[in-house]
Formats: C-alpha cells, sequence, structure tokens
C-alpha cells in the first residue's frame, strides 16, 4: 500500500466520524425533553414565574352537518403574539351558522323618479345660464313654465322627463335674466315597460349636464348625495322592469 492510499484511507475515516457525529446532534437536539418542573429547582421556578411563556389554543369549527372537529394547539413566547392569537381564537370559534349577511329587501318600483341637482353653496344657478343649457340640448319650455324632455319634440310626443326649479313657486319665470335658484328637480313619471331604463339615463344625462356646466352634485329627496353606484343600482331596478313579462 503506498503513502497516497494510507492519506485516501485516513480521509474517508474521518469524514465518516464527521458526519456521524453531526447526525448524532441533529438526531439528539431535534428531540424533546418532557419533564415535570420541580418546585425545588430555581431554574424550573423561573419558568414558572415568567411572564413571557404563553400557549394558545386556536379551534376552528365546521358546520354542524359534519363530522370532524379540526382542533390545532400552537405555542408562543412572545406575549403580543400571544394577545394577538386569543383575538383570532375567538373568531374562529364562532360557528359558521351564526354568521349571516342579510339580503338587502328588493326596492319597489315608485311612481316617480327625481334627481335634485344641487349647486354648490356659494355658487347658485344663474336663470341666464339655465335657459342657455335648455336651449342648447333641446328642453322645451311647457306647461306651468317647465322645461320638457320629449321622445318627439316636434310633436311633443311621450313626455320623457321635466325639469322644475326647487325655489317657490318651483316654476321658472318667463324672463331669465335676475332669476336665480340653487337647485332644480329632474323628474319623470314611471313610463311603461320597456322606457323606463332609458328614460332615467336620459335624466342622469341631463344632470350630469347641468353639473357640468355650473357645478353642483345629486341628491335624493332626502338630501343624501348619490353616488354612481346609486344611480347604476337604480338603473338596474327599472331594466329589470323593462324586461319583466306582464
Amino acid at each position: 500500500m503506498s503513502i497516497n492510499d494510507s492519506s485516501a484511507i485516513i480521509l474517508i475515516i474521518g469524514a465518516l466520524a464527521v458526519l456521524g457525529f453531526v447526525i448524532h446532534g441533529l438526531w439528539f437536539s431535534g428531540r424533546s425533553v418532557s419533564r415535570k418542573l420541580m418546585k425545588n429547582n430555581k431554574l424550573d421556578q423561573e419558568i414558572i414565574k415568567s411572564n413571557g411563556v404563553g400557549k394558545v389554543r386556536i379551534v376552528t369549527t365546521d358546520l354542524p352537518n359534519r363530522d370532524k372537529v379540526v382542533q390545532q394547539t400552537y405555542e408562543t413566547f412572545e406575549h403580543e403574539t400571544t394577545s394577538s392569537a386569543h383575538r383570532d381564537s375567538a373568531q374562529d370559534t364562532v360557528p359558521e351558522e351564526e354568521i349571516s349577511v342579510q339580503a338587502e329587501p328588493a326596492e319597489k318600483l315608485s311612481d316617480t323618479y327625481e334627481l335634485n341637482v344641487m349647486s354648490d353653496s356659494d355658487k347658485p344657478y344663474q336663470g341666464e345660464d339655465i335657459q342657455e343649457i335648455c336651449d342648447k340640448y333641446g328642453f322645451l319650455r311647457g306647461d306651468s313654465n317647465l322645461f320638457y324632455v320629449y321622445e318627439n319634440p316636434t310633436t311633443k310626443d311621450k313626455v320623457v322627463f321635466r325639469i322644475c326649479s326647487l325655489k317657490r313657486p318651483f316654476s321658472f319665470p318667463t324672463d331669465m335674466s335676475h332669476y336665480e335658484t340653487s337647485a332644480l328637480a329632474i323628474y319623470m313619471d314611471l313610463p311603461e315597460k320597456g322606457s323606463a331604463c332609458a328614460y332615467f339615463k336620459a335624466m342622469r344625462m341631463a344632470a350630469d349636464i347641468f353639473i357640468e356646466r355650473l357645478g353642483g352634485r345629486i341628491q335624493d329627496n332626502n338630501y343624501h348625495d348619490l353616488s354612481a353606484q346609486d344611480l347604476d343600482r337604480t338603473a338596474a331596478i327599472l331594466k329589470n322592469y323593462d324586461e319583466t313579462p306582464e
């Protein structure tokens, strides 16, 4: 046997010895030692008195008609984590059958739909500006000095919606030069099926025109601001009405 062969054998044996030592250490370090804490042991008493040790039990319960109850136990050594986990435990233990979302009742159809266009508090709508917009977009002055929109402006057949002032007496004067109002009402009577959603969209477009030109916001009759989602919801209700067979 040569010197090189002897050196190689020594290296292999050394490597195996080191590997065995590492495996031995990992095996015993991974095993937990379970014993009872002793009252006469000073170190054990320090562990018992420690405020930083907490144990959390998190329980999640399936629906009653299922057979299994899944339970998981976690241990933590941070007080904040313990508190947070207790809050999570309280949420997880709520049976699913007790958590219910009540569906909103279906909104009933109204005889009249109204969008109130409210001016900014420091900038009321001026009569001449209202008249200019009505002339430009074909809002025609009609009965009781209100502005009307028709399906057919020539024959004035089928009123789509009306525009009035929310300033008494609610009609517009013949001479608009010195007139001002803080709000306009755009409203329609519920039409026959097939037209309601289109009529409401036309009202919404008219309201947007006034707001774009003169400022303001859309409110309902209870002075609550109407969002785009609110208006979409009303349009959906009217669309459903249009599509519901007699």
